[in-house]
């Protein structure tokens, strides 16, 4: 699924802000995605069955043994587009977690669907009746956002990959007052591969062309076990216009918890990325960020806030 392009025509010299862009991640970032993601997973098998006519009892089985095998050999198993590629390792969050556990339990039951796409839809929409729009925030989550957000050098903006209206209304539980109109951006797609070799409109063609020419289409992560795929153009569309709005001759900074949907392209476009290291970070990942030249790794939000606060002064 596609998300939409819009025209992007940024700010001119004079509408340009002088300052600095920070973006930071929402979901497992700001808040405790795993510990949100209780009940999901708790609600997932009915769901699953229901959308499938699998009975439940035989969904249960398959989800557990396919845990098991997840479990076994992480490495092997991930989030992955239409076509084979990993998007996003299994242990990225909760969500992530149940959706290769479903994709390996409708293998198991044979459960054929017309093509590739629509099953994924009928995952999306397994997935929507599970969501709890309800968070759960890191300690020190609203500090950071207040602090940033009225840093007089400095545009913060949320940038999610999900739908823009729940994360609005979880910033405004944070922060306790409704959010201003495009502090939140929404439906980045990070997790969408855009690479020159798939099919594209003449218009899609125009939009991505700068960011294929500026990254790597694929590179091998040492000690992953597969390749990092870099090219996400919904991402970099929303990345170029936030970006347009302030000064661009100064490094743009953007923190998140997964390297491959919030890290990446960033670091393929020398901003520099904050990973926030959780449990079920790998050691190879954070070897990856701090080698990479342009990346960095804080434990938890306190460090997150202690790197940009040299960055800023630098």
């Amino acid at each position: 699924m596609h998300a939409p392009i819009t025209a992007h025509k940024g700010a001119t010299v004079n509408e340009r802000s002088n300052k600095r862009l920070i973006v930071f991640d929402c979901d497992n970032f700001l808040t405790k995605g795993w510990e949100e993601g209780e009940k999901f997973i708790e609600r997932y098998p009915s769901e699953l069955a229901a959308a499938t006519g699998i009975p439940e009892q035989v969904v249960q089985e398959q989800l557990k043994h396919a845990a098991d095998q997840v479990r076994a050999n992480s490495n092997a198993y991930g989030m992955r587009d239409l076509s084979g590629r990993t998007v996003a390792p299994t242990f990225m969050d909760a969500y992530v977690y149940m959706r290769v556990l479903a994709g390996l339990t409708l293998d198991a039951c044979e459960r054929r669907y017309g093509s590739e796409r629509e099953r994924e839809e009928m995952l999306h929409a397994v997935h929507k009746k599970c969501y709890d729009p309800k968070p759960i925030f890191r300690e020190g989550a609203k500090e950071l956002v207040q602090k940033w957000r009225a840093h007089p050098d400095v545009g913060l903006h949320i940038v999610t990959g999900s739908d823009t209206k729940p994360v609005e209304g979880k910033m405004q539980i944070l922060l306790g007052h409704e959010v201003e109109p495009g502090f939140v951006v929404g439906n980045a797609g990070k997790h969408l591969l855009t690479m020159r070799s798939d099919t594209w409109s003449a218009e899609e063609q125009a939009a991505f062309e700068p960011m294929w020419e500026q990254t790597r289409v694929s590179f091998p992560f040492p000690g992953a076990g597969y390749d990092a795929y870099p090219q996400r153009g919904f991402y970099y569309r929303v990345l170029m216009d936030l970006q347009s709005r302030y000064n661009t001759d100064r490094r743009a900074y953007v923190a998140g918890d997964s390297l491959h949907c919030d890290g990446l392209l960033p670091m393929e476009l020398e901003m520099t990325y904050i990973h926030l290291a959780t449990e079920f970070t790998p050691e190879w990942e954070k070897d990856f960020v701090r080698e990479s030249g342009c990346g960095l790794v804080a434990p938890n939000l306190a460090g997150v806030d202690w790197f940009l606060d040299a960055l800023v002064e630098m």
